[in-house]
């Protein structure tokens, strides 16, 4: 579902720029980090050793949050 003039005016504007830019290093491919064992490498956003993808789970999260505040307002 595409968001809306109004979905977006639920979020601040820190909360937008965060928003588009989480969502922007989340399609990123990890790069293999050599001090970190095989299958780890670093959070794109804030550095965290993760197992998880581009992003970690704190980071993923926040994500989440901020989408489901753009639904509820």
């Amino acid at each position: 579902m595409r968001r809306s003039q109004v979905w977006w005016s639920r979020l601040t504007e820190a909360e937008r720029s965060e928003l588009v830019y989480l969502e922007k290093v989340s399609r990123i491919i990890p790069r293999n980090d050599p001090w970190l064992p095989d299958g780890y490498s670093d959070c794109e956003n804030c550095g965290t050793p993760t197992a998880f993808g581009p992003l970690c789970m704190r980071c993923s999260r926040r994500i989440t949050e901020l989408i489901a505040k753009g639904w509820t307002g």
